[in-house]
């Protein structure tokens, strides 16, 4: 049995019944079913709950079962019919007032437990149990708007009572850890920060907020890693807690929520002068220090044993040159570690957190989930593989976007400060406390892996599962540096007068591509996609370049050529070069309705594609069958895109939006037994022959424009194109 009384600082830890003082029995949780003691059988909860008045020192929460034989016990045939507790004015040796008058107290005095006997053998006897109804019903007769809520539906219940009659619904349970979003301690804090946050939000343009990374928690989100968080903090007696980017606090208001008390000091740190005195103002009742201040320059004033955070998603970019250099030295005076110049803030915030850690302490961190993926996030992994003791990563649905400013795929880091785990768990899907999958990976693949999660069935090369690079050579498309000006339309490159001998065919890019199967006609260009032309004169005499071709370049030399990749190249309209490849990859989308996020084109024609796409081209025992067998391009096709669509997701890289991304080392990694499997039927050879390198990169002059490192280690002569000679300036 519970019952909260009404006062402003109500303490769960501070109840006047202990569960020692309880008889047979009374219970002390709205979510525990009733006790099946020997001889005793559960009916099922038929618990009321009435809301009283606002009353100072009256009952405001009674527990009572309806009789007869809610639980039936053996020994006594007939069952408590009623049972109630009394307030302390009722009862004055159940509980005593607090020093402040109107708190709930602890039980008192030394004969605490012979009162809790007295009372549970009065109330079984005829008398007490009908003077005790008679007496609570008189107490909640006095009340006026009454309810009464069967415990089944109490849950979902309690926000539409307490937003009504503005009651503080404390169960009062020793075992309650959870309370409310939007009161703390009796007092509604949720909708003034709310309030706040819109208001200065208000006030800054989205370019503003981005360059300070400034992308406020949703308080459904913040509740919800709080509640994942508190079973980690069990053993907990009080907790410290540090929010080193808190904004107007919604972890704050997350944590005092649903912690209550165990919170007993929190520190918050906030760079932004007009979020720090917002946060300052709302959180001045509670034992909370806002500090204004950059977290990575401020010195820990003492250790925390939880440090929670949505730490600043400013890219690298947003970074001044002398301050990455000085977060790249700090980290590695602090960490050990190495971190690149491309990491974004949050990586740093992440790494710096752990002088502010008590041993044994908790990191919650809510950020994005490209450094699971990334070059620049292999210092996190490190960080959390052989650093702390990682617990748990927790990466949400691809197209559950968190943020609604910020086009990111989203996760949750817990991690302890103390020795490396045995293993971790990652965790996927749209809510945290049920994931939808859930896989555990021992330390040692972790530390292994340049990505996380790693793959469940690790790929080997030799006897081991084949993989795609085993099959292709995966190009990426040419970059022309100025898609408008070099790809013409064949109207465009007939009204200027251009050549046919300086324009090559090249696909439209994949969102204009209706079609998975490009069609050629008998001059070899594609018929049934748009006809499109890339001006290439790579290669090519300047005196012998045509007057119509120079006209057009002369218009672009100050536009176009200024750019960054023109300006590189030498002369400035010098065009990568490429064979047009027989199957094509689209490595970037989103697989609406559960589909493949990546297409694979069957390209018939002579078109190339430009760097939109992934060009593969056959190699080893699969390029000698097709060159003999050119029909089966269908059927490699087909077995492409048999590929589950769940597999790309698992080894591309996930944005926000649910927006895939593969690259080409990443698409090589795919699983292709069924593409050997077949290869092996048809050839009757088992393995995949490598091709000599010279004579593969002959057949593919795939190397990007003015490298030749690849032809060089190859052995083949220099780039014919970087011969050319320059053209004068009036082209």
């Amino acid at each position: 049995m519970a019952v909260g009384r009404q006062c402003n600082a109500f303490r769960p830890a501070a109840h006047p019944v202990r569960s020692r003082d309880r008889g047979p029995g009374m219970r002390g949780s709205f979510r525990s079913h009733p006790e099946k003691r020997p001889g005793s059988q559960a009916t099922g909860r038929d618990f009321r709950l009435a809301v009283g008045p606002r009353l100072r020192q009256d009952i405001s929460l009674v527990i009572f079962r309806l009789a007869p034989g809610t639980v039936r016990d053996s020994s006594q045939p007939h069952g408590p019919r009623l049972r109630r507790l009394r307030s302390p004015r009722q009862h004055p040796g159940r509980c005593r007032r607090g020093a402040q008058g109107g708190q709930t107290g602890d039980v008192s005095g030394p004969d605490r437990s012979e009162v809790g006997r007295r009372f549970h053998e009065r109330e079984q006897t005829q008398e007490g149990r009908g003077a005790e109804n008679r007496t609570v019903a008189q107490t909640i007769r006095r009340g006026r708007s009454v309810r009464s809520v069967p415990v089944r539906i109490l849950r979902p219940g309690i926000p539409r009572i307490r937003s009504s009659r503005k009651d503080r619904l404390d169960l009062g349970a020793p075992d309650r850890r959870h309370g409310e979003i939007g009161s703390v301690n009796g007092v509604s804090v949720e909708s003034s920060r709310m309030a706040e946050q819109e208001r200065i939000d208000a006030g800054k343009t989205i370019d503003d907020r981005r360059a300070m990374g400034q992308f406020a928690t949703p308080i459904a989100l913040a509740a919800e890693i709080a509640k994942a968080t508190l079973p980690l903090l069990e053993d907990e007696e009080r907790i410290d807690l540090l929010e080193p980017s808190a904004g107007t606090g919604a972890f704050l208001s997350a944590f005092f929520s649903l912690a209550g008390c165990k919170v007993s000091r929190a520190t918050a740190i906030e760079l932004d002068p007009e979020f720090f005195e917002a946060g300052k103002r709302l959180w001045a009742g509670f034992p909370c220090d806002y500090v204004n201040g950059d977290f990575t320059k401020t010195a820990p004033d003492r250790l925390y044993r939880l440090v929670v955070a949505n730490p600043p998603y400013v890219r690298h970019h947003g970074i001044g040159k002398d301050a990455k250099k000085r977060l790249q030295s700090q980290v590695r005076r602090e960490t050990g570690l190495v971190i690149s110049g491309l990491a974004g803030l949050y990586c740093h915030f992440i790494l710096l957190s752990l002088k502010w850690m008590a041993p044994g302490g908790l990191g919650v961190w809510l950020v994005p989930a490209e450094w699971m993926s990334v070059n620049y996030g292999s210092a996190i992994r490190t960080f959390l593989s052989e650093k702390v003791q990682l617990l748990r990563v927790h990466r949400f649905a691809a197209d559950d976007v968190r943020f609604s400013e910020a086009l990111v795929s989203s996760c949750v880091v817990w991690f302890r400060n103390g020795p490396p785990a045995d293993e971790a768990a990652f965790t996927e899907g749209a809510d945290l406390l049920r994931p939808t999958r859930t896989v555990r990976f021992p330390a040692s693949t972790l530390r292994s892996s340049a990505k996380w999660p790693p793959r469940e069935s690790q790929t080997a090369d030799g006897n081991g599962r084949p993989k795609l690079r085993d099959f292709f050579a995966i190009r990426r498309g040419i970059a022309t540096g100025d898609n408008a000006f070099f790809v013409l339309p064949e109207a465009t490159a007939a009204e200027k007068g251009i050549p046919d001998q300086f324009l090559k065919p090249i696909l439209p890019s994949p969102r204009h591509l209706k079609t998975d199967r490009i069609q050629a006609d008998s001059s070899g260009f594609p018929s049934n996609a748009e006809r499109l032309f890339l001006l290439d004169c790579t290669g090519r005499d300047p005196d012998m370049i045509p007057e119509a071709v120079r006209v057009y370049l002369e218009s672009g030399r100050l536009t176009t050529g200024t750019k960054k990749l023109c300006a590189s190249r030498d002369p400035w309209f010098a065009q990568e070069q490429r064979l047009p490849a027989p199957i094509l990859c689209s490595y970037m989308g989103r697989g609406s309705g559960g589909g493949s996020p990546v297409r694979f084109i069957l390209n018939e024609s002579g078109a190339i594609a430009a760097n939109s796409y992934l060009m593969l081209y056959p190699k080893g025992l699969l390029r000698r069958h097709l060159t003999v067998h050119p029909e089966d391009r269908v059927t490699v096709w087909n077995l492409l895109r048999e590929i589950p669509p769940d597999e790309f997701r698992r080894a591309g890289r996930c944005y926000g939006g649910g927006l895939q991304k593969m690259e080409p080392r990443e698409l090589g990694d795919l699983d292709c037994t069924r593409l050997q499997d077949w290869l092996s039927s048809v050839s009757g050879s088992r393995f995949v022959e490598e091709e000599p390198r010279q004579l593969l990169l002959a057949m593919e002059p795939s190397a990007e424009y003015g490298t030749g490192k690849a032809r060089k280690r190859a052995g083949l002569a220099k780039n014919p194109a970087s011969k050319t000679r320059k053209i004068s300036s009036r082209t």
